[in-house]
């Protein structure tokens, strides 16, 4: 499902969705599993009101980890050390040539060829 602005409700085996379609919204039943995309922005940050702000401060209590220790990690089980995968390669890849095409000749001439080359005709 692609272009989802909001997710109405969730279930074992549905979703739905409001999504952005050309001239507006649609409301979209899809069965599970499935895979769904989010419209450009749906992530963007609100900051909160100084309200909220004082009420977030006094009801929950910030953590900050000085290590791993603080964890209950070993030194095995983080970085290179505990990783499950290893990158062997990178590669940088070069976009494709696009094929380019010139038609010379006069206003006629070139849509006659454009006619012929696009198999219209």
């Amino acid at each position: 499902m692609t272009y989802v602005s909001q997710v109405i409700d969730v279930t074992e085996d549905s979703i739905i969705v409001k999504r952005t379609i050309k001239g507006g919204y649609e409301v979209v039943k899809v069965r599970m599993p499935a895979v769904i995309s989010v419209e450009l922005g749906v992530n963007t940050p609100r900051f909160p009101d100084f309200e909220r702000l004082q009420w977030a401060q006094s009801q929950f209590k910030t953590t900050v980890w000085g290590g791993i220790k603080d964890l209950g990690l070993t030194e095995d089980e983080v970085g290179f050390k505990g990783s499950l995968t290893a990158v062997t390669e990178l590669k940088e890849l070069r976009p494709r040539e696009r094929l380019r095409q010139f038609i010379e000749g006069s206003p006629e001439e070139i849509a006659r060829e454009l006619i012929k080359r696009l198999g219209l005709k």
